[in-house]
């Protein structure tokens, strides 16, 4: 037999006596060339090599029992790698799982709907099966339990790994209802739910491992053979023997054996995460009684107990579960769960991953975590690269919408998360706590090597918990494929006014697009109005420096009229547009302000990629469908027209950064809109008034607000705070909508999405129970528009909060659609009020003014009137970038 396979192979001999237990006996450890570090497996070699061997020495007459098994490195980590399919999801609770996960609210058929129930596509099972419940009903008996098995999406699985079926639900459960299904076996809903998610996206890291018992399916991992000793008190017989396991211990089946013959295997009794095991044996004289488990996942020195009936059982010394690092583990494989610990304060785990190819993006989590432990990757060269993740110097508190009720902490800096390779580090993901850790790498086909995965404790801390990393490897979204816009003829492109040197400003416009989307003869009054403006800047004694009207008519969106959802095809057409512009600042300095006439549907904002692993914008993508605007957000792409002023882009990940030089506006969004916005500029002579302000905020957007509120008084404005925790709409509405008095410089911070707002007051409301009622809304603005006209007119208004600024063309959104095209860039624009708002998610912290919260406090600090609100603008931007 090889003993180099057997635990003898890594007990050491300090373990059992060390070289004491030679005395007596022809050999020493320096005769032998042995210590206390040498093995068994190690010392019988040299024993036979000496003429003798193991089992004739003092050694051999150690009963294994006595071994402390406290000095034997248990395998690899007390759990290996775990197979996705093998674990078994019995039990998972419905609660995970939300109604837009099975077929969403279309599955509701009369009498009950989500609007009825109260219910949406957030709705998880169990909170359906409730409202179910209260209205008389349940889920079997409800119109969910109409709906055929084989219908569902999980009918087209085969084989369905996760129920361990060889069969799909289509052939098992043809024309059979929920309600119809009197017999499941060890088949439950919750397990159906769950086997129709994607295996990939499902969130494993952060199921209760502790009690999956999932070393049952662990490819690799420690094994513990545990031996007792049972001696008879009475006379031979039949007896019960019972082990109770440490905590988290698996029994492993066919491994028990009474003097060295296999006997059947225990009754398992099993309470919460406790194995009990009930062996009846016959014992006579001396037994030894063994058997194999499994550890538990927690590192830790741990006894089983053994109570026998009518002997007396003497169990084996305490054992300890130990961590070794293992080198099968240093490659990921995707879709398999890797444990691991972090021991000690300078404990660093490192993973290699092979990039996929081009194209594919590999994403990692950690997660199951006990301590605050943090994510970094590392790129093997210094090819450019895309990664998704915390933003590196600080990692934000991201706003989430209105509708975002738990959010996790964020560090102040990474100062405490040890780099050990800092050229080449790709992404950091450090949330405070104990909240999951992701980041990914979007694959170009130009590395060679592997990515690097870092896993270490925050500040020092380490655990005796285990942490779980798992790899996901998927081709990048491509663009959906949208209806199509009816073609629409270009017309002749006008550069000529960029053949005149000195402009400070230049009007961007599309006039054919403007014609065919918003009316015949709507480029010609919206054209008439900016030529009325040009003219009164081209007057010296006013002021300004001379303006220009650039048309763009000519430029061929065919491609994008075609997929209007492709992103890249936008981009073609607004880095054309581009062009022109940056050749004539760049020879001449004078050029400061660009602006876009109309909305994303005439001329388009930039695609800028959006590489964040939480908040990112395709989680926004359902509030829209079959246009522009949701493609956009689908293929995770952020709106901004900051290209339009930036003279030379950043290059950053496989893409450039934007940090405009020149101010960039855009009037939006009907072309009475537009012109009205344009006479009340010449109207009040270009100038803005900032004797008054007022500023609301609340949650982590509090210091950020108040920051705000300081720099415009600062500034010289007399500002009212409306900044804590329970305010209302109609507070709001006091301090912001005021009769003959609307503050002249106004920050209304709050949850946003691109048509409504979340007063303080209604944080803890569930989504379900918001309504307009409670909600400040475009609909507040218009209503006070109707009843005061005017007096928003000059107003400038800013906000942190999400998606507060996107921009949804009304012409773009379906008449089925259920989402409002009323923005509150639209409806602050038809009121002739210069409005400042993220298109994108908003980011803040909770330590410190950072993220958005930071680019509007230094917004604010330069509206004091030394500066336009466009130079102020990217005075502030500039000033963030550093």
């Amino acid at each position: 037999m090889d003993l180099a396979g057997t635990p003898l192979g890594a007990v050491p001999l300090g373990a059992v006596g060390g070289c004491d237990l030679l005395t007596g006996f022809a050999f020493t450890c320096v005769s032998l060339g042995a210590d206390g570090d040498t093995s068994l497996y190690e010392l019988a070699n040299l024993l036979e090599d000496a003429g003798s061997s193991l089992a004739a020495s003092p050694l051999g007459a150690v009963p294994l029992g006595a071994i402390p098994l406290g000095a034997v490195p248990l395998g690899a980590i007390p759990l290996g790698a775990v197979p996705l399919g093998a674990v078994d999801l019995a039990g998972t609770p419905l609660g995970a799982v939300p109604l837009g996960a099975v077929g969403g609210c279309d599955l509701l058929i009369a009498p009950f709907t989500c609007a009825s129930l109260g219910a949406n596509e957030d709705t998880n099972l169990y909170e359906l099966a409730v409202l179910l419940e209260a209205e008389g009903s349940s889920l079997a008996a409800s119109p969910l339990g109409a709906v055929t098995l084989d219908q569902l999406p999980l009918g087209a699985i085969d084989p369905l790994a996760l129920l361990g079926l060889d069969a799909t639900l289509a052939d098992i459960f043809a024309g059979t209802t929920l309600e119809d299904v009197t017999d499941w076996g060890s088949i439950t809903l919750g397990q159906i739910i769950i086997a129709m998610l994607i295996v990939a996206d499902y969130p494993w890291e952060e199921l209760e491992f502790d009690e999956l018992g999932v070393q049952d399916f662990a490819a690799t991992g420690a094994v513990v053979t545990y031996s007792a000793q049972l001696g008879v008190t009475g006379g031979p017989g039949l007896v019960e023997v019972m082990a109770t396991l440490p905590e988290g211990y698996r029994y492993r089946t066919g491994t028990s054996t009474l003097n060295e013959s296999s006997i059947l295997d225990p009754v398992v009794d099993q309470v919460g995460n406790v194995q009990t095991l009930r062996f009846f044996v016959t014992v006579a004289g001396g037994n030894a009684l063994s058997f194999d488990v499994a550890p538990g996942l927690r590192l830790a020195t741990s006894t089983i107990d053994v109570v026998a009936g009518g002997v007396t059982a003497l169990d084996a010394a305490p054992h300890t579960v130990v961590e070794v690092e293992a080198a099968s583990f240093d490659v990921l494989s995707p879709n398999v769960l890797y444990f691991g610990y972090i021991t000690t304060r300078d404990d660093i785990d490192t993973y290699g991953i092979v990039p996929p190819g081009e194209g594919f993006r590999t994403s990692v989590f950690l997660g199951h975590l006990s301590e605050d432990v943090d994510l970094v990757m590392y790129r093997p060269t210094t090819a450019p690269y895309s990664v998704s993740g915390t933003p590196l110097g600080a990692v934000p508190f991201e706003d989430e919408g209105f509708e975002a009720v738990s959010q996790p902490l964020s560090p102040e800096a990474l100062a405490d998360i040890p780099i050990t390779d800092p050229d080449s580090l790709a992404a950091v993901s450090a949330n405070r706590s104990t909240t999951t850790e992701s980041t990914s790498v979007l694959e170009d086909g130009t590395r060679s090597g592997n990515y690097t995965i870092q896993v270490s404790g925050y500040n020092g801390v380490a655990s005796d918990d285990a942490y779980v990393l798992r790899a996901k490897i998927r081709s990048e979204v491509p663009p959906p494929s949208c209806i199509g816009r009816d073609s629409i003829a270009t017309g002749l492109s006008d550069f000529s006014a960029l053949t005149a040197p000195g402009l400070e400003s230049v009007f961007v416009i599309n006039g054919a697009r403007l014609d065919a989307l918003h009316g015949p003869g709507s480029s010609t009054a919206v054209l008439d109005s900016l030529a009325t403006l040009v003219a009164y800047l081209n007057v010296p004694a006013n002021g300004f420096g001379s303006g220009a009207i650039i048309r763009v008519d000519g430029f061929d969106y065919s491609a994008w009229d075609t997929n209007p959802c492709d992103p890249d095809a936008a981009n073609q057409i607004a880095e054309a547009i581009r062009g022109p512009i940056v050749v004539y600042a760049g020879a001449n300095p004078s050029l400061k302000y660009v602006t876009i006439i109309g909305s994303d549907e005439v001329i388009p904002f930039f695609r800028q990629p959006d590489d964040t692993a939480y908040a990112n914008e395709s989680s926004y993508a359902g509030e829209f469908e079959d246009n522009a605007l949701y493609g956009s957000l689908f293929t995770r792409h952020i709106l901004t027209d900051d290209g339009y002023g930036d003279l030379d882009p950043i290059p950053w990940l496989d893409h450039a950064l934007f940090l405009p030089e020149l101010g960039v506006g855009r009037l939006v969004e009907e072309p009475v809109d537009i012109i009205g916005q344009v006479s009340t500029f010449v109207a009040f002579e270009g100038t803005l008034d900032s004797s008054t302000g007022f500023v609301s905020g609340y949650d982590f957007l509090s210091d950020g607000a108040a920051e705000v509120a300081s720099n415009l008084t600062a500034g010289g404005a007399s500002t009212t705070r409306l900044i804590n925790e329970s305010w209302t709409s109609q507070n709001l509405i006091d301090g912001l909508l005021v009769s003959d008095g609307v503050p002249d410089v106004a920050s209304p911070n709050a949850h946003y999405d691109h048509h409504r707002s979340l007063p303080a007051a209604e944080q803890a409301t569930p989504p379900g129970g918001l309504t307009n009622a409670v909600l400040f809304d475009v609909g507040d603005i218009e209503t006070f528009a109707a009843a005061n006209p005017g007096d928003l007119a000059r107003a400038l208004i800013f906000t942190m909060g999400c998606h507060a600024g996107t921009s949804v063309a009304d012409i773009s959104v379906l008449s089925t659609s259920s989402t409002n095209p009323t923005d509150w860039a639209q409806v602050y624009g038809q009121e002739a009020a210069t409005y400042v708002a993220n298109t994108g998610y908003g980011y803040g912290d909770t330590v410190t003014v950072a993220l958005s919260e930071r680019l509007m406090a230094e917004f604010a600090l330069r509206l004091d009137g030394s500066l336009s609100a466009g130079q102020a603008l990217v005075g502030a931007k500039q000033h963030y970038f550093g």
